[in-house]
């Protein structure tokens, strides 16, 4: 286990900051947003996507190739459609999040090139106008970067980059998108699966970062797929299945087995274990401890794609059959989501799950897919009429009506800033990030105050509003702040309230505090960030 523990000089005649983390944070599930600023005193809020009606849950998603069909059906939160942008939102009002693709350029041979090609491109007319038409949304930065082409072939299949070059594509992305919209969230992409060889791959992206720019790579949501696919045949070299992870060590590469009696060693992924859901916790727990040991455990992670590709039959209708000669019918695939999401929507560990998210260690998933012609037919959401729930989709739906609906509020990081002092005096502005860990979005307004004692009796300035509500899922935030002002030498304690909302499930979590010293000599002092 590691902690981060900061030391900032905190010099006379400048000022003084002191970051404190909120005393209270867990809760119950969901996140989105909101932006600007009310009342008295120097209030400021800040914040992301403007929501304008309620989304049933938002920890459920679909991905999609074309349109929005089920997603109102299914009350879903968010989805995907592998593009950066969508021509109809469902009538939920579900969160749309924005793929950006990412491809390594090569010659005409298939030799890689050190440059890339984003689409759509990072001009004005291109991803700029994107990001200013939709403030605050979430921006996925490449899909399944690691994903090279099939042996023999230069034909790319998923965005094809290098992990050194995509530390670089997604610099560039990341801070053209920040430049237009603070608010934004910049996810990274999503990798085939979470495996010895694609942590390398991720530990190459973040080792490149700091080589390039000196600083760790700015991740406001990690994200990550989740398959259990052979990346290397029996003996070792890249197949055409998950392929082993671009510039990665190919021993580390999960094998097919060349007889069902392998299958039963850690190098071997067999085709019978595709749906295997002591794998898929594996890779959950995986994921969360390479974000650990990363300095990343504060930060929501997102499952952008999971399912059974393996579906009962070829497209030739000849079975599908396993090692062991098992077809993956629809009953199986059925079995493998109940347990899967089952463990998504419990799985929960102080040590490195989400704090904000009482712990959680997966915000929200998205099945793959919605409707899809080809791979992995067998787990459609839906029948080929577009409209009628599939028993898959049936099953799913199961999960979203009997999981509670719920909004939860509640006080996340807290801060302080110290002014100049001047003649023994200072002003503090303090701030306070607001999140909803519920299922459910929180329309607004919501309602803070700054208080100076622990009985909430003694205001400072004025109430501040969030006026356009709060998704769940405790992604998003809203910061609010004011001005304490004229304050003398010494330590000051504050804390903030959330008022509560209708239905609101849990307000253990609605007050959070903080501490700051004003002080006009040096002094060494401690300092504790949440991110």
């Amino acid at each position: 286990m590691k902690t981060k523990m900061g030391y900032l000089i905190l010099l006379a005649g400048a000022f003084l900051l002191f970051m404190v983390s909120s005393t209270t944070l867990v809760s119950s599930d969901d996140g989105k947003p909101a932006a600007v600023s009310n009342a008295a005193a120097s209030n400021l809020i800040t914040g992301n996507y403007t929501p304008t009606a309620e989304v049933a849950n938002c920890r459920y998603g679909a991905t999609l190739e074309e349109g929005v069909s089920g997603i109102s059906t299914l009350d879903l939160g968010w989805f995907l459609n592998f593009t950066a942008n969508t021509s109809v939102m469902p009538s939920n009002n579900a969160e749309f999040a924005h793929v950006i693709r990412v491809r390594q350029d090569k010659t005409p041979s298939g030799l890689y090139l050190p440059t890339f090609t984003i689409s759509p491109p990072l001009t004005d007319a291109g991803l700029g106008d994107l990001v200013e038409a939709n403030p605050g949304a979430l921006w996925l930065v490449g899909n399944e970067p690691d994903r090279g082409p099939d042996p023999g072939s230069t034909e790319s299949i998923q965005d094809d980059t290098f992990p050194d070059v995509y530390a670089e594509a997604y610099h560039d992305t990341y801070h053209f998108i920040k430049q237009i919209d603070p608010t934004a969230q910049v996810a990274i992409a999503g990798l085939v699966q979470v495996t010895p060889g694609r942590l390398q791959y991720l530990d190459i992206v973040w080792d490149s970062y700091i080589g390039k720019y000196g600083t760790t790579i700015p991740v406001d949501v990690w994200n990550m797929h989740i398959y259990i696919l052979a990346e290397a045949d029996k003996n070792g070299n890249a197949n055409g299945i998950a392929s082993i992870a671009l510039g990665t060590d190919p021993a580390l590469a999960k094998r097919s087995a060349a007889t069902p009696s392998e299958c039963s060693q850690d190098n071997v992924y067999c085709i019978a274990e595709h749906d295997d859901i002591g794998i898929f916790m594996d890779q959950v727990v995986a994921m969360r401890t390479w974000m650990k040991e990363h300095g990343q455990q504060n930060k929501p992670l997102i499952l952008s794609e999971f399912s059974s590709l393996f579906s009962p039959t070829y497209p030739s209708g000849t079975p599908f059959l396993d090692e062991f000669g098992q077809q993956f019918t629809i009953d199986r695939i059925n079995d493998f989501m109940d347990a899967s999401v089952s463990y998504l929507k419990t799985a929960a560990d102080p040590s490195l799950g989400y704090p904000l998210d009482n712990n959680r260690l997966v915000q929200q998933w998205m099945w793959f897919s919605m409707f899809s012609t080809s791979i992995g037919w067998g787990s459609n959401l839906l029948e080929d009429d577009f409209t009628t729930l599939s028993q898959l989709g049936l099953s799913y739906q199961d999960f979203i009506d009997t999981n509670s609906y719920n909004k939860n509020l509640l006080v996340g990081r807290v801060s302080s800033s110290i002014g100049p002092i001047v003649s023994a005096e200072a002003d503090v502005q303090l701030s306070a990030e607001i999140r909803n860990n519920g299922t459910q979005m929180v329309t607004g307004p919501i309602t803070v105050r700054f208080y100076k004692d622990a009985a909430l009796t003694q205001p400072i300035g004025g109430a501040v509003t969030i006026p356009d509500g709060l998704r769940g899922c405790a992604r998003s935030r809203a910061t609010v702040s004011t001005t304490w002002a004229n304050l003398g030498l010494g330590f000051y304690n504050f804390w903030v309230r959330v008022t509560p909302v209708a239905g609101e499930t849990n307000l253990s979590d609605n007050v959070g505090t903080g501490t700051f010293l004003i002080d006009d000599t040096p002094v060494v002092m401690p300092v504790v960030l949440r991110k």
